[in-house]
């Protein structure tokens, strides 16, 4: 580290970002619903501020189902039907492999709602 001290900052900055990237999902663990945590996922990708994996910043472009419920901490037929709860509230629409976002606003709603 004191040969490399680029090396170690850029180091602690990755630690940082999941630090603060695990607290977020504590913390939305903690405070939200599915239907909640799956909407927040969504709306991160569409806002392009989540990044699923570190160095893919299209990862959002191919997600399943199975991958949204690792990262919202459920089960893929529990988010299965929280997309078809945001679907029949028109902030979605499920397409073959895919998601289409019809109402940000609504989508936000759902993401900001507490438990």
């Amino acid at each position: 580290m004191k040969r490399h001290p680029t090396i170690a900052v850029a180091a602690v900055r990755i630690l940082a970002s999941r630090l603060r990237m695990m607290t977020l999902m504590v913390e939305n663990l903690a405070f939200k619903d599915v239907v909640g945590r799956v909407a927040n996922v969504i709306k991160g990708c569409a806002d392009g501020n989540q990044p699923l994996v570190e160095g893919v910043p299209h990862a959002c472009a191919h997600i399943t189902q199975q991958e949204l419920a690792a990262l919202t901490g459920s089960v893929r037929e529990v988010v299965q039907r929280a997309l078809k709860m945001l679907e029949g509230a028109g902030a979605i629409r499920l397409g073959r492999a895919r998601i289409v976002i019809l109402d940000l606003n609504v989508l936000e709603d759902w993401a900001a709602v507490e438990v």
